[in-house]
């Protein structure tokens, strides 16, 4: 249970560094692309000792580290971007409400049970990620439409991270430590991330480069700590992500009302509670 705190705590922190980041002016999308290699500097790091005893190129796990790199920078970008337009709160609540996606496919590819409980905690997941992403009617007309759909596109990607971690501890944590894995996944991302902004010409500040350093610290700790729980065996995987994600929403729902004044209509508040219930009965669905 501890791993899961500190878990949460830390991914918690994660998404309020980028309202942080608005305060001081930091570029969030290069600090994105420093955290990815700093994060993966952390990695091997970590796991020194096992990184020069393995051939990682010629493994048969490297090439799915490459792939979650591309997702993980993906969603990083878009969580970056939809704490500016649509509000902290909003985020983390799309975010965390994305594990409804892990635990669909824990059914189909687990062939895990999906009673009525399930079900309905999917059901009112949906029906809160659009009360609490809503806006108001004047509030509506200064977003452009596409900014609407960005916590979709969160829940969406948030979900499919949390399944590539989920198949990272399942099946490459037998062949690889966990800190190598994520060296390699974060390494991929933030090549990534540097290419393109090679491409794009950008221009990274001293601030930036701290900014993706604490953030890489942050990144590499929380998934680390999440991959451990995970590998629990006397935590099930089901109950890691409903109280993980349950904590995280709390955590950053009353970090955006008390230190960042976001404001709470009573549509959203809805959907919090909503968000809350759908998660607490996902959770009860798994353990009875």
């Amino acid at each position: 249970m501890t791993l899961i705190l500190i878990s949460i705590v830390l991914s918690g922190a994660l998404i309020i560094c980028f309202k942080v980041f608005e305060t001081f002016n930091i570029n969030s999308s290069n600090a994105i692309s420093i955290n990815y290699l700093f994060a993966s500097a952390v990695g091997v790091t970590v796991g020194y000792e096992q990184f020069r005893s393995i051939s990682i190129i010629h493994s048969d796990w490297f090439p799915y580290t490459l792939l979650f790199g591309i997702m993980f920078i993906s969603t990083f970008n878009l969580v970056a971007y939809g704490v500016k337009t649509s509000g902290l709160m909003v985020v983390s609540i799309a975010q965390k409400m994305s594990l409804i996606i892990p635990l669909a496919f824990s059914i189909l590819y687990y062939d895990e049970s999906a009673g009525w409980m399930k079900i309905l905690g999917i059901t009112l997941a949906i029906i809160a990620i659009y009360f609490s992403s809503k806006k108001t009617n004047e509030q509506q007309k200064q977003l452009q439409w596409k900014i609407l759909l960005i916590p979709a596109f969160i829940f969406i990607g948030s979900g499919i991270v949390d399944i590539s971690i989920k198949v990272s501890q399942e099946h490459l944590g037998t062949q690889a430590p966990f800190s190598i894995i994520l060296a390699c996944i974060f390494g991929s991302a933030g090549m990534i991330g540097i290419i393109q902004k090679i491409i794009q010409k950008s221009v990274f500040h001293w601030r930036d480069i701290v900014g993706g350093m604490c953030l890489g610290l942050l990144n590499f700790s929380s998934t680390f700590f999440l991959m451990k729980a995970l590998s629990s065996d006397t935590l099930e995987s089901s109950f890691v992500f409903s109280v993980n994600n349950i904590g995280i929403i709390l955590f950053n729902t009353m970090v955006a009302g008390i230190l960042f004044k976001e404001k709470i209509s009573k549509t959203n508040a809805i959907g919090i509670v909503l968000a809350l219930i759908s998660i607490v009965i996902i959770y009860f669905a798994n353990i009875i």
